[in-house]
């Protein structure tokens, strides 16, 4: 079996909360996760490498950091963490209008059950270019053993049907009330080749956001 976890991180509350956040991964039990709302040497996070901190301090040591923006001396975006070793990694620029720019990253990680193509984002907040970003991730995130975490910053379900090639976890029928502040706007979307044998929400207390966790048979 292979578990993600898909986490927005709040910034581990400006670099306050990251042990705390790191023992929510850890016991979790996810091989991969994708992050959101990742701080490196920024001056609200002590200069922090948070992404390379919490793959120190959760075993999940394989990483990559993909900035979005320059922030305070520093630079903000998504992180992936991985148990297994990341073959390849890059970052995409998203059109992000005149909103804040964002990325998807993409990483081919060697399972040891096969190689998965593993991408996580944070999209806009404004509805018009989320749309276009949706467009691009639908056009793009194609074939098998394919997996896709992110914060979708979605107003409704139907924003996700330039995906519906792929399974997701968090839907209409059952959705997952990830943010706190109201919403299920985080997801875990997969290739329909992968078997979706478990999915669960748990309960973050250092972050704005709860933890997504979905379990796949390759």
């Amino acid at each position: 079996m292979l578990c993600v976890a898909t986490y927005n991180i709040q910034t581990a509350d400006r670099g306050k909360n990251l042990t705390p956040v790191a023992e929510e991964i850890r016991r979790s039990g996810a091989d991969i996760v994708g992050l959101q709302e990742v701080d490196r040497g920024t001056d609200r996070s002590f200069r922090e490498y948070q992404a390379e901190l919490l793959a120190e301090k959760t075993g999940l040591s394989y990483f990559g950091f993909f900035p979005a923006i320059p922030f305070q001396g520093g630079e903000y975006g998504i992180a992936t963490l991985s148990r297994y070793p990341i073959n390849e990694a890059q970052a995409v620029p998203l059109e992000s209008g005149k909103g804040e720019a964002r990325v998807l990253s993409r990483c081919e990680i060697n399972t040891g059950r096969g190689v998965l193509t593993f991408f996580n984002t944070h999209l806009s907040l404004l509805s018009q270019t989320r749309a276009e970003e949706m467009d691009y991730l639908g056009q793009i995130i194609t074939g098998k053993h394919c997996i896709l975490t992110g914060d979708f910053n979605i107003a409704s379900m139907e924003e996700y049907r330039p995906l519906e090639s792929l399974g997701r976890i968090s839907t209409a029928r059952h959705p997952f009330n990830s943010f706190k502040g109201g919403g299920a706007i985080d997801n875990i979307f997969f290739s329909k080749d992968l078997i979706l044998t478990r999915k669960e929400i748990r309960h973050s207390y250092s972050s704005d956001h709860e933890m997504l966790l979905a379990e796949f048979q390759f």
